[in-house]
């Protein structure tokens, strides 16, 4: 009865995509002020405020002052702490999965290996040796498929196109777990 209740506390309080953002970050980046906050989730500052003062007030959270900014701590006191932590740290383990399972399906139906992947808070990056339509296609169905279009931006990109430079610099400044060739 207990768990039934503290599902229903956690749905009712991460009640938007923002929270979990949030939440996301601070828990894999403790110490970062809300502003730097706000530019990882790729989010305005003023929701972000309000997201992050409703997380302080409900103890998800805490905030130290550190010179004229505010940073944000993980509350490791919080009920919910062991289960959130634990939630956040495994889904590093299931993106290197989500990996492993398209890079074995691009090589059965294409004979090509991906080049890489990366997972920011907004994009799913797959990294492609070339600009092949047809596993651009293919790829973009497999995550739709496994959900993931519904979760982030899903952009297939040639590696021609990193290693170049030419596509956005999110690609390669926003924080997010990196999978297959080291390249960023």
């Amino acid at each position: 009865m207990l768990l039934h209740h503290l599902n229903l506390k956690l749905i009712k309080i991460l009640n938007s995509a923002s929270k979990w953002s949030i939440l996301y970050i601070i828990y894999n980046c403790p110490g970062l002020s809300g502003r730097k906050i706000a530019y990882l989730a790729g989010m305005g500052w003023v929701p972000v405020r309000n997201s992050l003062e409703d997380l302080c007030h409900k103890h998800l959270i805490f905030r130290r002052k550190r010179g004229r900014a505010y940073v944000y701590f993980p509350n490791e006191d919080h009920i919910l702490y062991p289960l959130l932590k634990r939630f956040f740290g495994q889904l590093d383990g299931l993106y290197e999965s989500l990996y492993g399972d398209l890079e074995q399906r691009a090589r059965e139906h294409f004979r090509e290996n991906l080049v890489g992947m990366k997972v920011t808070l907004s994009t799913l990056y797959c990294i492609t040796p070339n600009d092949s339509h047809h596993l651009r296609r293919f790829l973009e169905e497999c995550l739709h498929q496994k959900g993931l279009t519904r979760l982030f931006n899903v952009e297939v990109v040639p590696y021609p196109r990193v290693k170049e430079q030419r596509h956005p610099p999110e690609l390669f400044t926003a924080p997010g777990p990196s999978y297959g060739n080291p390249i960023f």
